[in-house]
């Protein structure tokens, strides 16, 4: 067996670590700002219905339009478990599991974006109109 000197072992030890102290050219880069929702793909024109398939990892279909005081249901076709999630929390599904539904009642005008949790990719639209 072949023994290496202390003083052999100090030497390398202290090169090595001088070495780790380099200076290296700064890199300053503000880190990204990940977005609430992402969106995959343009959204549709709105369909006029009140009921949303989730299946493949998508809603279907995406966009949808309703008159005030509307129930949608969205149904989980999926195995994957999804949610659907308002985007300022107005409706948050929780997990839905496959062959489940969540339902909500609509009773303001407006455009309501929401999207899975799980998921991010995943986003649809309710365009909610008077009565």
């Amino acid at each position: 067996m072949h023994r290496i000197p202390i003083p052999h072992i100090a030497l390398a030890a202290s090169l090595l670590l001088a070495g780790c102290g380099q200076a290296k050219p700064a890199v300053t880069t503000a880190p990204p700002t990940p977005p609430a929702v992402v969106t995959a793909k343009p959204q549709a024109p709105p369909v006029a219905t009140n009921a949303v398939s989730i299946q493949n990892f998508d809603f279907s279909p995406s966009a949808i339009t309703v008159p005030a005081g509307t129930t949608v249901t969205w149904t989980n076709k999926d195995v994957e478990q999804h949610t659907v999630t308002e985007r300022n929390r107005l409706f948050n599904s929780d997990v839905i599991a496959g062959d489940k539904s969540f339902s909500f009642t609509f009773d303001k005008a407006g455009s309501y974006e929401y999207f899975c949790l799980i998921h991010r990719h995943m986003v649809g639209t309710v365009v909610v109109t008077d009565k």
